[in-house]
């Protein structure tokens, strides 16, 4: 039988505004009246948040992060652990406001450790569907010691989790150790926004793509022109103006 507080802690919980209750109260509201709740409900609270997040997704990520914000804001001790959790879970997407609860409690530095597990377990699972916001997260940490975690993302096979590893590699690393494989996936990269980050990554690293590989991008009216533009600029900076001039285009400054 549900103790008193449990039973307040789930009607709290149930009383949020979500896609099935649109009319419920806000999220403020009800982090604020469980933050608020007596010293004696401090481990229902606890235990709750372990139950949420054990029965994700059936739970639903907007309960877990209430109760994970409510015993942030009472800093409870148990917080930091439960927060760590919740980074390693494969269903939850709200991985960087996980990260910013820790840094609220002092507990920044147990953030990367969390993120590089769904990396380690992501290299094995293809199909995980926290990876990208995971990278997300780090990306947001600036955890720059996650680079040699990435470089395996860097062809994996789905556009989000693929982009957002690039992106990451682009900031953090300085082509020593992802610039041939960004100048490998250049020549089998299908999205253009992708291929466009790929080429200005190595031209800021000054690891110039294939010169016929770039013309022949420059040169492609069916391309996007953002894209086209990025070709130019490497042509440019890698191979001379007389390159990028040569396609009868100015290369942009």
């Amino acid at each position: 039988m549900a103790s008193s507080c449990e039973t307040r802690i789930l009607g709290l919980v149930a009383t949020r505004k979500s896609r099935e209750n649109p009319h419920g109260a806000a999220r403020e509201t009800v982090i604020r009246e469980l933050g608020e709740l007596p010293a004696e409900c401090a481990a229902e609270l606890r235990t709750v948040a372990r139950r949420l997040l054990k029965e994700l997704p059936h739970s639903g990520e907007g309960a877990v992060t209430a109760v994970l914000e409510a015993l942030t804001t009472r800093r409870d001790p148990a917080a930091g652990d439960l927060l760590v959790d919740a980074l390693k879970s494969p269903h939850t997407m709200q991985k960087e406001d996980y990260v910013s609860m820790l840094e609220d409690i002092d507990r920044s530095e147990d953030a990367p450790a969390g993120l590089l597990a769904v990396l380690a377990d992501g290299a094995e699972d293809p199909h995980r569907p926290d990876v990208a916001v995971t990278i997300r997260a780090l990306h947001s940490l600036r955890y720059e010691q996650a680079v040699p975690h990435l470089l395996e993302y860097v062809n994996h096979p789905e556009r989000a989790v693929r982009g957002t590893a690039i992106e990451f590699l682009y900031d953090f690393d300085d082509g020593e150790k992802a610039g041939l494989l960004f100048a490998d996936r250049l020549r089998h990269e299908q999205e253009p926004q992708i291929a466009e980050m790929l080429i200005d990554s190595l031209t800021s690293w000054e690891k110039f793509p294939d010169e016929r590989f770039l013309r022949k991008t420059a040169g492609n009216p069916t391309l996007p022109e953002t894209l086209r533009n990025s070709a130019r600029r490497a042509l440019a900076y890698g191979f001379g103006e007389n390159s990028a001039a040569d396609l009868h285009q100015e290369p942009p400054s």
